[in-house]
């Protein structure tokens, strides 16, 4: 180690230190671990509680209840948000670097052509910056993965996203 000790008291008295040390580190990094592990599951608990309010606001319609549960089940609630209302970051892309939000949806599509851009997927992001890296999450395609019913059950609740009020307008 590279250190002088004096008398063999003072070796015993370092590594009776350097051994709390030790143990003092774990023990914080296992408090740290299961307080991380609280706050997952608080977050995940106010997530599902989330998501299922909205459930509940769908229950007049069993078939956007079933949208609701296609978009869960195929991981569009990860990248899109809860209900569509906003995308996560995505670095250098064209989309103000995050995934669109999918509320407006029913502006740029009809239901024909949002299933038709559900089965093909978004592998190619337009990037915000051509000589900038390219954005690393990407849609992937469900054909072949979501059977017809559920791509038609995700592709109503999709649509019914936009604002009530906007849509009486468009």
């Amino acid at each position: 180690m590279g250190l002088c000790f004096k008398k063999a008291s003072d070796v015993r008295t370092c590594l009776s230190a350097r051994t709390f040390g030790i143990a003092l580190l774990i023990i914080s990094g296992i408090s740290a671990m299961d307080g991380c592990s609280k706050s997952r599951n608080r977050l995940q608990t106010d997530w599902e509680v989330k998501s299922d309010s909205i459930l509940s606001s769908l229950a007049s319609s069993p078939q956007l209840q079933e949208g609701y549960t296609a978009y869960k089940k195929y991981g569009c609630i990860l990248c899109h948000g809860l209900n569509g209302e906003k995308g996560i970051k995505n670095a250098n892309a064209q989309t103000g670097e995050e995934i669109p939000a999918l509320t407006y949806v029913a502006e740029g599509y009809t239901q024909d052509e949002l299933k038709q851009q559900i089965w093909k997927g978004l592998l190619d992001i337009p990037k915000k910056d051509s000589l900038g890296q390219t954005p690393p999450y990407r849609m992937p395609s469900w054909k072949g993965v979501m059977d017809d019913k559920e791509l038609e059950l995700l592709a109503v609740y999709l649509m019914s996203l936009m604002p009530k009020g906007e849509q009486e307008e468009w």
